[in-house]
């Protein structure tokens, strides 16, 4: 038998492996039992390690149990570009986990890296399919990096070409002990709600991970893992998150809408959602100064706005957003 990693318990899924295939996608096997117990679908762990032979098998084992049962992956680089359908429509996984462009958006937040972020928006509206990018997984963290909070300490992290939440001291003890004191938690709160806005209104699917909502902190993979604070936690976050879901859904066309980019510069991105007659045009405030920009002819009548940290059409104030619905 061989093992995934050298793990013992990950018996390797692809090649010659079929009974192990049989027992996870045949009639009666583990993905027929979880449906039988549920599930709406899957998220494959580091998918670009399985075959497209071994990811059709999940699919047909799926849409076997549910018609419009729905596969994510986990792949960190741009699917469209390994080599393999992954996200072919039809035949492989429905979306991604949205590594490849939550990378670059938090960079821009961070560091106000424009162009990188630019062409990562472009690079995947060109080779993503339309229905793969709507479903993208837009997350505020993962279970495989440092929580949403301290995402905006740029202390910790390495300013370089690799993925933005790479500690400069990734060490398990550096990590247990770090701590954001009250001032660096409330100016990364700022800057975290203006990221979060962002998402809100970005093509793919708003994701939080568990706890990132209350402002649980952890730095690294293992320390990331805290419990949920029931008995307390961020109630002001708490608060805006669920501000955010509730636009989403007053927002429904937003779910199809199309993604135009009007400016990208070191001090904010401006943005357009659009589904045919129905429109949204966002602006996001990355800096703690005021900024003034242009509000397009056809939003100056508008009566439905959504605001954030005392924004209106024209100006978004510090760590600010806007969007302007026509």
């Amino acid at each position: 038998q061989k093992y995934w990693w050298g793990f013992d318990t990950l018996p390797v899924c692809d090649g010659d492996a079929l009974e192990w295939q049989e027992y996870i996608t045949g009639v009666g096997g583990v993905i027929d039992k979880w449906f039988d117990l549920g599930i709406d679908g899957l998220r494959l762990d580091v998918a670009d390690e399985l075959t497209d032979y071994y990811i059709e098998l999940i699919r047909e084992a799926c849409h076997r149990n549910k018609k419009d049962s729905f596969i994510y992956g986990e792949v960190w680089e741009n699917p469209m570009y390994m080599g393999r359908g992954y996200i072919e429509s039809g035949k492989g996984m429905d979306s991604v986990m949205n590594y490849y462009f939550i990378g670059p958006l938090i960079k821009y937040f961070r560091y106000g890296e424009v162009d990188y972020l630019a062409h990562r928006i472009r690079e995947i509206r060109n080779l993503y399919p339309a229905d793969a990018i709507n479903a993208g997984m837009n997350f505020t963290s993962t279970h495989d990096m440092t929580r949403g909070i301290n995402l905006w300490d740029p202390r910790i992290f390495k300013n370089d070409y690799g993925w933005p939440w790479n500690l400069i001291n990734d060490s398990h003890e550096f990590c247990k002990r770090y701590n954001m004191t009250q001032e660096e938690y409330d100016r990364a709160k700022e800057i975290y709600m203006a990221y979060v806005f962002s998402l809100t209104f970005m093509p793919g699917i708003l994701s939080v991970f568990y706890g990132d909502e209350v402002g649980v902190q952890g730095i690294g993979n293992l320390n990331n893992r805290q419990p949920f604070p029931w008995d307390g936690g961020d109630k002001e976050l708490l608060e805006f998150f669920r501000k955010m879901g509730q636009v989403r859904k007053e927002q429904p066309f937003m779910e199809e809408a199309d993604l135009k980019v009007h400016n990208i510069n070191v001090n904010y991105i401006a943005f357009e959602r659009t589904n045919g007659e129905e429109k949204t045009f966002v602006v996001v405030n990355r800096t703690p100064e005021e900024q003034l920009f242009i509000v397009p002819e056809e939003y100056k009548q508008s009566s439905q706005v959504y605001t954030l940290k005392k924004s209106k059409p024209g100006s978004v104030g510090p760590y600010g957003a806007i969007a302007i619905k026509k």
